[in-house]
């Protein structure tokens, strides 16, 4: 915990971890729109069959 917070004081890997963040988060949200997706498009099937 102590080597994170030393590394969270550096501006270059501070920069590099808020961009892993970022990235994350955007693919999780693409993941979860999919999901969302999928299950619209499902049911879609499911009722007309």
């Amino acid at each position: 915990m102590k080597k994170l917070k030393e590394l969270g004081m550096d501006d270059e890997f501070g920069m590099y971890y808020d961009a892993e963040i970022v990235h994350r988060k955007e693919v999780n949200s693409a993941r979860s729109d999919g999901r969302k997706e999928g299950r619209k498009e499902g049911r879609k099937e499911g009722a007309s069959n």
